[in-house]
């Protein structure tokens, strides 16, 4: 975090910030916004990893969905070429960092979307035990869960996306945005804007 925030210091780009961050991302725009929470006035998180996740799911199932994704899970599907060692950060190791600055400092009431995939993850024959059913209903309600991080966030399914909805459907990603900031400007229009993700 504190390399990010010399970044935008040293290119002069002014805050606060909205920030819309995909993936495991989306965990570091959360941990960016309880280290500076001065900073940040709005947040677009895009099937988003959250470190609650480990609390929704029984203890056995987190083990193994984090064992699923030490094997590849997802990863092996779309490889990132060239990344190399680059990607090193082991699946849930940062939970407990995120936890303790929330607790410090939680994210304060501000224009919040949220959006969740619509299409499954696809998995290996050998899934620790995940059904494609199962898995699903477990990283919905993470997502969901998130939408209720802040008063009157908004929570959308982007039906037509896999986890890159920013690719899959990028307007949806855009609009989010779009009203996001339009809250932060006017926070009155937030509460009537209409779904987080009308086109």
């Amino acid at each position: 975090m504190e390399e990010l925030h010399a970044l935008l210091q040293a290119a002069e780009i002014p805050g606060p910030y909205a920030l819309a961050a995909h993936s495991l991302g989306g965990l570091f725009a959360r941990l960016y916004a309880s280290t500076y929470p001065g900073e940040v006035v709005g947040l677009v998180l895009v099937d988003a990893f959250s470190e609650r996740l480990e609390d929704l799911l029984p203890p056995d199932r987190y083990g193994a969905l984090k064992r699923l994704n030490q094997e590849g899970g997802t990863d092996t599907v779309m490889p990132i070429p060239g990344y190399g060692d680059v990607e090193t950060l082991g699946w849930g190791a940062d939970n407990a960092v995120v936890r303790e600055a929330v607790a410090a400092s939680p994210l304060a009431p501000m224009p919040l979307a949220v959006l969740a995939h619509g299409r499954p993850f696809p998995l290996p024959e050998e899934a620790q035990g995940f059904t494609s059913e199962s898995l699903e209903a477990f990283l919905r309600a993470a997502n969901e869960d998130l939408a209720t991080l802040v008063p009157s966030a908004r929570f959308f399914v982007a039906v037509d996306s896999g986890h890159d909805i920013h690719q899959d459907q990028p307007e949806l990603v855009i609009e989010a945005i779009r009203q996001v900031v339009a809250g932060v400007r006017n926070p009155d229009t937030w509460y009537d804007l209409s779904s987080c993700c009308a086109t």
